[in-house]
């Protein structure tokens, strides 16, 4: 899911996030145990967030914390993570 974020343009990303529920997707995959994974999503929700590009209130920005994944983003086990990557 994540990788499919990485060359779109907006309008893709737009499909992408309305079409297949990506936000919630990927906010749920970054409870996993693997810090690669976690990676691998990080970049995506980024890419996500960064396809946005009206000044206004981003809509993946709140979808992203409608689902939860600004608390997962804020745990603890995500700051305080060893993983340097």
């Amino acid at each position: 899911i994540a990788n499919s974020t990485t060359t779109k343009s907006a309008e893709s990303i737009e499909h992408l996030v309305k079409e297949f529920n990506y936000i919630p997707a990927l906010c749920n995959l970054l409870d996993c145990e693997d810090p690669q994974v976690v990676s691998v999503v990080l970049e995506g929700i980024a890419n996500i967030l960064s396809a946005w590009k009206d000044p206004s209130v981003n809509p993946y920005a709140l979808a992203v914390m409608e689902v939860g994944g600004l608390d997962k983003l804020r745990s603890d086990k995500l700051q305080n993570s060893p993983n340097t990557q």
